[in-house]
């Protein structure tokens, strides 16, 4: 084999990088434009991903119905009172949240805490019909917790939105929540 194939079969090998023809913005975005994009990604992929941290140190994932972002990002989820997740957010209340849109091949990511709100008028408040298959006496059922996660940080890519990561680092767009 002479060099020139071995050069060619040696660049099929090589993976290619679109940082060079990715567009980097100018000027950081607008924030309101990003919080914007963020609360439509994550309206569209519907489900999301509730992290914490398990007994072990280790991160536990699982896929969650909750209910679309307050104007705050606070997002309102239902789950069983006895299931691990409550369990460990007693023991470590810090849990990430994490939307995926395949349609957009866009992501959004909340990083907070995650805390069980007893009070009924509020377990009410925040019912969705989507719960019942798993809830059948609704909100009043002693099967049913309410956790409200309180995101202090936002992280968001969206190539539909033109929110991109950083060329160099990969840093996707990252808002500070109040």
């Amino acid at each position: 084999m002479n060099f020139n194939r071995l050069f060619a079969a040696f660049l099929l090998t090589v993976p290619f990088t679109l940082a060079a023809t990715e567009p980097s913005p100018v000027a950081p975005p607008e924030r309101a434009a990003v919080l914007s994009a963020a609360r439509a990604v994550m309206t569209q992929a519907h489900f999301t991903t509730l992290i914490t941290i398990g007994d072990t140190g280790q991160p536990q994932a699982r896929v969650l119905d909750p209910s679309e972002p307050d104007s705050d990002f606070t997002v309102w989820l239902g789950t069983n009172p006895l299931s691990r997740k409550v369990a460990q957010l007693r023991h470590n209340p810090m849990a990430t949240l994490s939307y995926f849109d395949r349609s957009t091949l866009s992501y959004v990511t909340l990083l907070g805490s995650a805390t069980l709100v007893p009070d009924q008028a509020t377990k009410d408040k925040h019912w969705q019909a989507s719960w019942a298959p798993f809830y059948p006496q609704g909100s009043k059922s002693a099967n049913f917790a309410l956790l409200r996660f309180t995101p202090t940080s936002l992280e968001i890519v969206s190539l539909s939105h033109k929110l991109y990561n950083d060329p160099q680092t990969s840093r996707p767009v990252i808002v500070t929540l109040p």
